[in-house]
């Protein structure tokens, strides 16, 4: 499955993706990845080189120097955990692929 990163979409993918890999396990007690190591990375240069521009209402939830590191919040917001849930049943264990618009890159 692929997503559009956008200055809208990269808070959320990245709230959502921190929450499934340090607070969710499965039943085996594994953490879940949502996407592979380098678009997680992909997407912590695009919000630290777009931070001014996103206006997102959850960006207050991270600070832009979090952004090159791993990052984890004790209390996540519950539409962050819903939506993490279901784009994980969707994605059905496969990664989930990131597509930078063209005005971002």
């Amino acid at each position: 499955m692929k997503k559009n990163l956008t200055l809208h979409t990269c808070v959320p993918l990245w709230l959502m993706a921190s929450y499934l890999y340090y607070e969710y396990k499965d039943k085996n007690n594994a953490h879940y990845s949502l996407f592979d190591d380098t678009v997680f990375d992909s997407l912590a240069v695009f919000i630290y080189k777009n931070w001014k521009k996103i206006t997102h209402p959850h960006k207050k939830l991270i600070r832009k120097d979090e952004t090159k590191t791993a990052y984890y919040i004790k209390k996540y917001p519950s539409i962050v955990v819903a939506a993490a849930m279901q784009l994980k049943e969707e994605l059905n264990g496969k990664l989930l692929e990131l597509e930078i618009e063209n005005d971002f890159r």
